[in-house]
């Protein structure tokens, strides 16, 4: 089992290979952080 921040950089290098950009790349892990945040307030 993976930690979730293992897992957000994985998913980032991923979408930046797809994607081609550091700026797509850092519009989705600061999606996934406030996702992963909004979800542990509840």
């Amino acid at each position: 089992h993976d930690y979730p921040v293992e897992r957000m950089m994985r998913d980032a290098k991923i979408t930046q290979i797809y994607e081609g950009t550091n700026q797509v790349q850092r519009i989705v892990m600061g999606r996934q952080l406030l996702a992963g945040i909004q979800s542990e307030l509840g």
